[in-house]
């Protein structure tokens, strides 16, 4: 288990690398709907698709944020991030005209094969 991802919540005793999320400030329009508090990063309604390695539970839909410092997955219904991405932790990203994927690195986990993770969402 692990990915190289910060958690709002102290999981520390699971994985080392997790930490709580660093980018607060301001809140997020929506492209796919009307514009909420704050217009300082781009969000986008989400639903994900696949992740082998997904350490906890996402709802069905959820907002992707394009922060200064990470790709974030924060609720819809407030701006309370799940899960955070830094940037300098993603080795690669793609989009199709319905999908978006990335790829994380995993620098605390001991097992070669699952280093790297693996995100598609839509």
């Amino acid at each position: 288990m692990g990915t190289a991802a910060s958690f709002p919540l102290d999981h520390s005793s699971t994985h080392q690398f997790i930490q709580s999320p660093t980018s607060r400030t301001g809140s997020a329009s929506d492209h796919n709907s009307s514009p909420h508090k704050s217009h300082d990063y781009p969000t986008f309604i989400v639903a994900l698709s696949g992740w082998a390695e997904r350490p906890i539970d996402l709802p069905d839909q959820f907002r992707l944020r394009i922060s200064y410092e990470s790709l974030d997955f924060i609720h819809c219904n407030d701006e309370q991030p799940i899960i955070q991405f830094p940037f300098q932790n993603i080795i690669c990203w793609g989009s199709s005209r319905h999908h978006f994927q990335f790829k994380v690195f995993d620098f605390q986990n001991q097992d070669p094969q699952k280093k790297e993770s693996g995100i598609l969402i839509r």
